[in-house]
């Protein structure tokens, strides 16, 4: 829970999913609650672009974005000590100068204190129903580098949407998804994505939270030496993930879900 967090000395990351149709009332008793914890920050109605979460099929898209900066505002004033994350789609079509839904979020864009993304170089969202096979479709793969670059595209819009203002830009899901890689083609993603962040010259990237973190479908098995090598998957996978940020001057934050 968010007290256990505190009690060891780290910063709560939240994420709140709420029906962009409650009064400032109840926005005031959240913001109440979450000002006794200290700094933390908030993911309010996280992937506000797409269609699957429940407030998306309650409300328009001019609502969710309108009830985002309602909500910041209110915070702010009853509990300062909350950052607001905006997690929209982003950059997502890369012949386009604009982001997905840019009229409509563009205002939260410019509200938010942290701007942010959930972008996976493979993911399963089939999961657990169906396996990630060549012959059905819930589930992807795309290279570090093209998710890489379309984060960045990203972190570029918000930017010139705020009139060049630098906000924080983090990764609210990352991860190259087991179930769709295997363990060995995992490490080798998320240790290519991690190369990019530190050889890129501009320091742009705050920091990123691995998200769908399982062991693939293949190594779920009574058979020790198959779950051993998934387990020496997942060490290596951390080993190289925080090994480009140790020897060089990076205030980078990475955190597991």
């Amino acid at each position: 829970c968010m007290r256990d967090v505190r009690r060891h000395g780290q910063d709560v990351i939240l994420t709140l999913t709420c029906d962009p149709h409650v009064t400032d009332e109840h926005i005031i008793a959240i913001a109440k609650n979450l000002r006794t914890f200290g700094r933390m920050m908030l993911r309010l109605n996280h992937e506000a672009t797409g269609d699957w979460f429940s407030f998306n099929k309650r409300a328009s898209y001019q609502e969710v974005a309108d009830f985002f900066v309602r909500f910041h505002k209110i915070l702010k004033e009853y509990a300062p000590n909350v950052q607001t994350i905006l997690c929209i789609g982003g950059a997502e079509d890369p012949n386009s100068s604009e982001i997905t839904k840019e009229k409509e979020f563009a205002e939260a864009v410019r509200t938010t204190d942290i701007w942010s993304v959930d972008k996976y170089m493979a993911l399963n969202w089939g999961w657990p129903y169906e396996v990630a096979e060549k012959d059905n479709f819930s589930h992807k793969k795309e290279s570090a580098e093209y998710v890489y670059k379309m984060t960045k595209k990203s972190y570029e819009r918000y930017k010139e949407l705020c009139g060049g203002k630098k906000k924080p830009m983090v990764m609210s899901e990352m991860n190259a998804d087991g179930d769709v890689t295997g363990p060995y083609d995992q490490v080798k993603m998320v240790q290519d994505f991690c190369r990019l962040i530190k050889e890129d010259p501009e320091r742009w990237f705050s920091g990123f939270t691995f998200y769908q973190f399982r062991f693939p479908r293949s190594t779920r098995s009574t058979f020790p030496l198959v779950h051993a090598c998934a387990r020496c998957a997942v060490a290596l996978l951390f080993s190289c993930c925080f090994a480009p940020f140790v020897f060089t001057d990076r205030s980078f934050m990475i955190s597991i879900t």
